[in-house]
């Protein structure tokens, strides 16, 4: 999802989708110590992952299935009410998202 709550054209949709992320207008480290803006589901697949392994502490089926479960617990549901094909359970990790307005800078 882009900062003003919209899909990525480029975001899968269907009844595989589970959670909406943030994937655009956010900065990301961009080596050797600077920011650059990014889109794309590249970087929001790794916020829901890593909100999920929060509440892992080893691999484990039922332990995964409740992480999800919990994650869809704490998701801002948008869309059609529950679970649906756009926004899956909905969107989580708003919170992490980087400013854009750090693009272009250097981290010293």
């Amino acid at each position: 999802m882009d900062a003003k709550g919209r899909v990525l054209v480029e975001a899968e949709r269907g009844p595989q989708v589970k959670f909406a992320a943030p994937g655009a207008d956010m900065a990301a480290a961009r080596p050797p110590q600077g920011y650059a803006l990014v889109r794309g589901t590249s970087f929001a697949s790794p916020i829901v992952a890593g909100l999920l392994a929060l509440d892992l502490q080893s691999p484990d089926k039922a332990a995964a299935e409740e992480a999800v479960a919990a994650l869809a617990r704490r998701a801002v549901d948008l869309g059609t009410p529950g679970l649906d094909p756009v926004y899956g359970y909905g969107l989580v990790g708003a919170e992490l998202r980087r400013q854009p307005a750090l693009a272009g800078l250097r981290a010293d």
